[in-house]
């Protein structure tokens, strides 16, 4: 697809291809491409330079604003929902003569579409734009509203790169603007937007692009029309292999299926040579990767600080373990007296330091389970996610054992020096 008319194009190049050579630069490369359909990478490139903005993680992003969406009408049904018209046809159908395919205008789940992509898709007059653009640079806001009703029904004329091809008596070349020959005008295919859909609130990432989609009967309408064209026919250009992709885009529906589909990958490319190996990315496993290493560096930041919380309780409670044996001497001397031995005046205090072990650790279980009701309520007002704060009945155990541990180890030097105590001497304490 090299030309789409009912687009914006090179008009939002033209405003500002002044402003710097980078932008100049822009435009040019793609009248030079014959590519004039706008995608989120130049449009973004020309307002980064703009606004002396840094985003480097534009410069490898080229998503344009035609996708093809996924070949699994169920499972795209099941994460997006319906604002407005219809859901499109999965197969190309004939009007008058005319071939046509239905296309889906994808939104995100406030209902909104980034203001370069309303543009390029010819919903937005360029005055509208450039009072956009006044708000951004005065860092004020500017709310552009756009009725469904002037969107479901409009219509793209698409053409090929071989309509851009015309006969010269000898052989098939090239128009010079790169835009379709004249012979070609009318052998457009016409792209409808039949819908519009939004990711619906049980699905936290759709698999569609936001913009417009297309069913796969498109691409391969696209593709058979142009092997058949004549300037094909007549090698003057060289026909697209379908059963050689330039990639494969696998969307797995569990983690489980996720591990199934990289081992059979990686057990593929044991068995080939290097020219042969199939290299992919999971972005899955990226975000994963990058979400955990956040998690765990905050997890160690606040390891650390419980860890200085538990030596400073453990210091607290030998001493009051400690204070506890000073003020009961008279009381150690009377046990001693009546029979009780070192090891038994040892035990009593050791029993003392588990059970306030065993208190202090229900007492926080509580607390925490207490916790948990307001913070998830407020977590699932902000992003939709239920129960993320929880205490497993495991983990709860654990930490009451660990809680009776520190104060067991605490406990240990006060109840040794209770035991040592001489039963005279501590009679005679008052």
């Amino acid at each position: 697809m090299v030309y789409v008319e009912g687009t914006s194009n090179l008009t939002f190049f033209e405003q500002y291809k002044s402003y710097s050579d980078d932008i100049n630069n822009i435009y040019n490369g793609l009248k030079n491409d014959g590519y004039y359909v706008l995608n989120e990478r130049e449009i973004t490139s020309v307002i980064t330079i703009l606004f002396k903005i840094n985003i480097s993680t534009y410069k490898s992003m080229d998503i344009g604003l035609f996708n093809e969406m996924i070949d699994n009408e169920k499972f795209v049904k099941s994460q997006y929902d319906l604002l407005y018209g219809e859901w499109n046809k999965s197969t190309t159908y004939e009007i008058s003569g005319r071939t046509y395919a239905d296309t889906l205008l994808v939104l995100n789940q406030n209902n909104e579409l980034d203001d370069y992509l309303l543009y390029a898709l010819g919903f937005i007059e360029d005055s509208e734009m450039d009072n956009l653009f006044s708000a951004m640079l005065e860092d004020k806001d500017y709310t552009i509203k756009i009725d469904y009703n002037n969107i479901v029904g409009k219509e793209f004329k698409v053409y090929l790169k071989s309509d851009t091809y015309y006969n010269n008596g000898t052989n098939y070349v090239q128009t010079e603007n790169k835009k379709p020959a004249d012979e070609n005008k009318d052998n457009y295919i016409t792209l409808r937007i039949s819908g519009i859909v939004k990711v619906n609130d049980e699905t936290n990432g759709g698999a569609l692009d936001e913009g417009l989609v297309y069913p796969k009967a498109f691409t391969d309408y696209c593709i058979d029309k142009f092997n058949t064209s004549a300037p094909v026919v007549a090698n003057n250009l060289v026909p697209i292999d379908k059963s050689s992709p330039k990639s494969i885009a696998i969307y797995a529906n569990s983690f489980e299926m996720k591990e199934i589909i990289e081992d059979f990958i990686s057990e593929y490319n044991a068995g080939v040579g290097e020219d042969q190996k199939i290299t992919y990315t999971d972005y899955m496993s990226l975000m994963m990767s990058t979400v955990s290493s956040i998690v765990d560096t905050v997890s160690y930041v606040l390891i650390a600080f419980v860890s200085v919380s538990l030596i400073v309780s453990s210091i607290m409670i030998g001493i009051i373990t400690y204070i506890s044996v000073l003020e009961r001497t008279k009381e150690i001397g009377v046990l001693r007296s009546v029979g009780a031995s070192k090891k038994d005046i040892k035990r009593v205090f050791t029993a003392e330091s588990l059970i306030i072990g065993f208190a202090s650790g229900m007492l926080g279980i509580i607390i925490t389970l207490l916790l948990c009701i307001p913070i998830n309520i407020i977590f699932k007002a902000f992003t939709g996610i239920g129960t993320l704060a929880m205490l497993p009945v495991g983990g709860g155990v654990i930490l009451v054992l660990i809680s009776m541990l520190l104060t067991f180890i605490a406990g240990l030097i006060p109840a040794q020096v209770a035991s040592k105590k001489d039963p005279v001497i501590a009679l005679r304490s008052e």
